[in-house]
C-alpha cells in the first residue's frame, strides 16, 4: 500500500515541479493548493512525498552515477578521467568537459542545473506544505521531513555554488519571486547552506529507524557530515574539526574493508540513493573488455597510487584491446540489475577522517592530523606517515583523497579548486586546452535567455 501512496504522491510532485520549475528563473503561476492538499493530508502522504523525492534524485543523471552525473562529468573535467564514450547523443558533450571547452548551450550543463533546482523546488514545496498542514502531520514526523528537506535543498545549492560560481539562492515555491531572481553571492548561498544544515541537525534522530533501518535516508549523521565538509570549504577550520569528530565519535560507522565498502547499508556509508529496479549505475557506467566503454583513468591519476596501495587492487580494474591497457573504477562491480547488492554512496565515514586530518593540520594539531589520515593509509596497507611539516602534511591529506575518493561526487575537482591551484595541476595536465576560466561551468544558455532579470549574466570566458 505505501509503494502505491510513494509512486503516486511522487507523480504529482513531479508533475507540479513540471509545471512550476520547467525554467526556475521565469516560471508560470503554479496550480499548488491541489497539490498540498493531496500531499500533506496525513502522515503517510507527507512521507510518500519526501521519498518521491529521493526517487527522483536516484534516477536522475545528477545523481545516478552515470554518464551525466556529477561524478562522471567532474571526473572528466579534472585530471581523473579520459572521455571514450561513443554515446551519440552526448559524445560530442561529453568531450567539452574532458578537454575544459563548454558552451552555455552543453545539454548536460542544462540538465545538472535545471534537476538541481528541480530538488531544491520540491523541498521548498515540502517545507512549505509541512508549515502550511502542520496540524494534519504528527509532530515526530514533521521533524523528520523537515529536516531531510533542508538537507537536501542544502546539498543541491552545495554543488550548484561550487560547479557555478554565485547562483540563485531559492528558498521558496512562490513564482513571482522565483521568476525575478538574481545570482546570489557565494557567501550568502554559503550562509543558507549552514543554516538549513544547522536547523536540520538540531530536529533530527541518529538511527535509521525512518527508512527501515537502511542508510538510504538522511539522519542528524549525514547532515553534520555535511556540514563538516561545507565548514572545510569556508575555511572554518575549528567546526570542520568538530563536526567530523561528532561522526568519527559516534560508534555508529566504522571504515569497511574493501570489499563491502560501497554495498548497500555498509558499515562506512552515512548516505546512499537505492532504486527498487537494481544496482547502482556505476559499475555499469565504467565497466570495459577491450577499448573503454565511456571513460578510463588519465595516465596521472594512475600514477598517483603508491604501488602498496591496496586500492589498485580492489577499486581498479583494467581492460586491453590487445595493444593497449586501460585502468578504470572498480569501486561499484555489480553490473546486473539483479540481485540488488550496491547502493550509490554519497557520504562515507573515510571523508570525515580525511577533513578532521586537513582542518587540524591548519590548525597545527600535526600530531593529531597525522593519525587521521594515517588511518586511511592503514587500510590502503600503506605505512604510516612520519613527521612532516605543516604544507607537508596538507598535501599528503590531499593526496590521500585523491586516491581514496576518485571519481565520487567530484571531490577531486571541488578540491583543486578550493585550494586555488587548479590551474597549476590542470596546466600540466591539459596544456593546450587548459583557461582558468574552465574552472566554473557556464550558466545554461536557455537561462540566461530565459531571466527576466537583466543582472543575471554569464561567467566570464563564455
Amino acid at each position: 500500500m505505501k509503494s502505491k501512496i510513494v509512486k503516486k504522491i511522487s507523480c504529482v510532485i513531479l508533475a507540479f515541479v513540471c509545471m512550476s520549475c520547467s525554467d526556475f528563473i521565469v516560471v508560470d503561476s503554479p496550480k499548488t493548493e491541489l497539490v498540498k492538499a493531496t500531499v500533506f493530508e496525513n502522515d503517510d502522504t507527507a512521507n510518500a512525498a519526501v521519498l518521491g523525492l529521493y526517487n527522483q534524485m536516484r534516477t536522475s543523471g545528477f545523481a545516478s552515477g552515470d554518464l551525466m552525473s556529477v561524478s562522471f562529468v567532474c571526473g572528466l573535467a579534472s585530471d581523473e578521467l579520459l572521455n571514450y564514450s561513443i554515446n551519440p547523443s552526448i559524445s560530442q558533450e561529453l568531450e567539452q568537459f574532458n578537454k575544459n571547452n563548454l558552451i552555455a548551450a552543453n545539454t548536460i550543463i542544462e540538465s545538472l542545473w535545471n534537476q538541481s533546482y528541480n530538488f531544491v523546488y520540491q523541498s521548498n514545496a515540502i517545507l512549505e506544505g509541512l508549515e502550511n498542514e502542520s496540524s494534519k502531520v504528527s509532530e515526530e514526523i514533521q521533524s523528520q521531513l523537515t529536516g531531510e528537506a533542508k538537507f537536501i535543498r542544502a546539498f543541491c545549492h552545495f554543488y550548484l555554488v561550487n560547479l557555478f560560481g554565485d547562483v540563485p539562492l531559492v528558498l521558496t515555491t512562490h513564482w513571482d519571486e522565483n521568476k525575478k531572481i538574481q545570482r546570489t553571492p557565494s557567501e550568502i548561498v554559503y550562509e543558507q547552506i549552514i543554516t538549513d544544515l544547522q536547523e536540520s541537525i538540531a530536529i533530527l534522530g541518529d538511527n535509521y529507524s525512518h527508512s527501515n533501518d537502511e542508510k538510504v535516508r538522511i539522519n542528524k549523521k549525514a547532515s553534520q557530515a555535511l556540514l563538516a565538509r561545507v565548514y572545510l570549504f569556508t575555511n572554518n577550520w575549528i567546526s570542520a574539526e568538530q563536526e567530523a569528530t561528532h561522526i568519527i565519535d559516534s560508534g555508529i560507522y566504522n571504515l569497511e574493508t574493501f570489499e563491502n565498502s560501497f554495498l548497500k547499508n555498509n558499515n562506512e556509508a552515512i548516505w546512499q540513493l537505492s532504486s527498487d529496479y537494481g544496482n547502482s549505475s556505476e559499475a555499469y557506467t565504467y565497466f570495459s573488455s577491450g577499448l573503454p566503454a565511456n571513460a578510463a583513468f588519465t595516465s596521472e591519476l594512475w600514477a598517483a597510487f603508491e604501488i602498496e596501495d591496496q586500492r589498485k587492487t580492489h577499486w581498479v580494474n583494467s581492460s586491453t584491446d590487445g595493444t593497449s591497457q586501460y585502468y578504470f573504477p572498480y569501486k561499484y562491480k555489480a553490473i546486473t540489475p539483479q540481485p540488488i547488492t550496491e547502493y550509490t554512496t554519497i557520504l562515507r565515514l573515510a571523508e570525515l577522517y580525511l577533513i578532521r586530518a586537513e582542518a587540524r593540520a591548519k590548525q597545527e594539531k600535526l600530531t593529531e592530523a597525522l593519525q587521521d589520515v594515517n588511518a586511511i593509509r592503514a587500510r590502503a596497507g600503506l605505512i604510516a606517515l612520519g613527521s612532516l611539516s605543516k604544507d607537508q602534511l596538507i598535501e599528503a591529506i590531499l593526496q590521500e583523497k585523491r586516491v581514496e575518493f576518485f571519481t565520487e561526487w567530484g571531490h577531486r575537482w571541488l578540491d583543486l579548486k578550493r585550494r586555488n591551484v587548479v590551474d597549476d595541476y590542470m596546466q600540466v595536465v591539459k596544456p593546450n586546452s587548459w583557461q582558468t576560466a574552465a574552472q566554473l561551468f557556464p550558466i545554461p544558455e536557455s537561462q540566461l535567455t530565459n531571466s527576466a532579470s537583466t543582472s543575471n549574466s554569464q561567467n566570464p570566458g563564455y
